[in-house]
C-alpha cells in the first residue's frame, strides 16, 4: 500500500492529479491531504497503489510494497522502485 509520505515523495516526481483521476479519486481531496500530511484512507491507498503498480509495470519498472517488510513504515520513493 502507499502511505502519505511516500506519496509525497513520489509527487515530486509524477503528476498526483493523473493518479488521482486514474484511480477514481477526487484530485482536490488528495492534494489537501498532501499538504496536510493526513494520512490516505486504505481505499485511496490501494487504488492508486494499483494504478501505480500499472503504469510503472508497463514502463518495465517493478514496484514493491515495502510497508510489507517489518521494520520500515514509511519507505522512500526509491524504495518503490525496485
Amino acid at each position: 500500500m502507499l502511505d502519505i509520505h511516500a506519496l509525497q515523495l513520489l509527487s515530486k516526481l509524477i503528476n498526483v492529479s493523473y493518479l488521482c483521476r486514474e484511480a477514481g479519486l477526487n484530485p482536490r481531496t488528495i492534494q489537501s491531504k498532501l499538504r496536510r500530511g493526513t494520512e490516505l484512507t486504505v481505499k485511496e491507498s490501494r487504488a492508486m497503489y494499483r494504478v501505480l503498480r500499472s503504469d510503472f509495470g508497463a514502463a518495465g519498472f517493478e514496484l514493491a510494497d515495502k510497508n510489507a517488510a517489518v521494520g520500515d513504515p514509511s519507505p522512500t520513493w526509491e524504495d518503490l522502485l525496485t
